[in-house]
């Protein structure tokens, strides 16, 4: 599934600019990435909490670890503190 410009690419940089398609605007669509961002998981332990299998998770993880480097996505926490 293409998210924006880019394509598939899962950045927030590429999914930011696409709010205005779910008729939200930039700071609406900052404040849902902030709160998808303060829920990544942590570990294991929270997929394990919501039965996801290990095969699974593995699939997610490296979305989560992505995102949680992405100076955009920091960026995005910052401004909505």
């Amino acid at each position: 599934m293409n998210v924006g410009a880019e394509g598939k690419y899962g950045t927030i940089a590429n999914l930011l600019p696409q709010a205005s398609r779910f008729h939200l605007s930039d700071r609406e669509a900052r404040k849902i990435v902030s709160g998808m961002l303060a829920q990544m998981p942590c570990g294991q332990a929270f997929f394990e909490r919501f039965g996801v299998r290990e095969e699974e998770a593995e699939r997610f993880r490296w979305s989560f670890e992505r995102w949680r480097n992405d100076p955009d996505a920091q960026a995005v926490q910052a401004s909505c503190a």
